[in-house]
């Protein structure tokens, strides 16, 4: 039989369009992007990095860094060029262009502060967000330098870009919401959500957080609001305008209940509130400022008539 490590079919009758050559062995998933207005499939092996056109696959170009069986798919830095991971090896950026004499592969930079594996990473303004090890850590995307390492996870994470913010699975089936800026680590929250070794990637469909391990998988709803500027401030209420008379906040916080609102106290910021209720009379929400430190505030709900 004819063996290749890539392979396309035909979307409308199922029929084998073409089979690549023989290239290594590997995990990752094809990767479709555009370099200098050409089309190709990208894929990680354990000899490096190939590109294939769509069409025939015919081989565009190659980049050599051999490793063991790739897991990760490559991801772009906001100017177009490539990064890539290779387990123990760390990472590495090459710009690809295409010119009158055909492809050029340029390596920009190779760091060993990153060593991203079966956790993915995730890019977003200018810096890259992974693992080393257990680890959580950030690099700048210009040098490979790193800008801060913390937080024993083990885990995955999903970008949530317009807050700036990544929520963190661990291995251990917690959830944890961190700062996704490079000036330092910060974690907002952390709370258990599933039990077991947990090496399942979460999913967010709409606001539902999706977790899940070889034995139990759960759902979390999760209500962000935009931020909003002081002077322009127009108040929402938490669990989807569910009201919230009856509601007091114990402990620190920058936010109070008012009217069967949750509202903000001056500055500019957002409300995060992770779906980590507690019950029916105690909730959690935590308070965002932009520049300023995260506050994070239990609210309970008094009885309708005091006994």
């Amino acid at each position: 039989a004819v063996a290749g490590i890539l392979v396309a079919y035909d979307q409308a009758t199922g029929n084998q369009r073409w089979i690549g050559p023989d290239g290594g062995s590997s995990y990752s998933s094809p990767h479709l992007l555009t370099i200098d207005g050409v089309a190709q499939i990208l894929l990680m092996s354990s000899v490096g990095a190939t590109s294939f056109a769509p069409a025939d696959g015919t081989i565009l170009w190659k980049h050599p860094w051999p490793n063991e069986d790739r897991i990760l798919q490559p991801a772009l830095t906001p100017d177009g060029d490539i990064l890539l991971s290779a387990g123990l090896k760390g990472m590495r950026r090459i710009a690809v262009a295409h010119g009158p004499g055909g492809w050029t592969i340029e390596e920009r930079w190779t760091s060993v502060q990153m060593k991203p594996i079966f956790n993915d990473f995730v890019v977003h303004e200018g810096h890259a967000f992974g693992f080393i090890g257990p680890i959580l850590a950030c690099i700048d995307v210009e040098d490979g330098k790193r800008k801060w390492k913390g937080g024993r996870y083990a885990g995955f994470l999903v970008l949530l870009a317009d807050q700036d913010l990544l929520l963190v699975l661990s291995e251990k089936g917690e959830l944890a919401l961190v700062e996704a800026v490079p000036d330092q680590f910060t974690e907002l929250a952390r709370f258990p959500a599933i039990e077991g070794k947990t090496w399942s990637h979460p999913v967010l469909v709409g606001d539902v957080l999706l977790v899940r391990n070889a034995m139990e998988m759960a759902a979390f709803q999760l209500s962000v609001l935009s931020s909003w500027s002081g002077q322009d401030r127009k108040w929402r209420q938490l669990f989807n305008g569910k009201d919230l008379s009856g509601w007091e906040q114990v402990g620190p916080g920058e936010f109070v209940v008012e009217d069967g609102l949750l509202k903000t106290v001056g500055g500019m910021g957002m409300i995060l509130y992770p779906a980590e209720k507690f019950s029916d009379v105690v909730i959690r929400a935590v308070y965002k400022v932009k520049d300023n430190d995260c506050n994070s505030g239990v609210f309970i709900r008094l009885p309708e008539k005091p006994s």
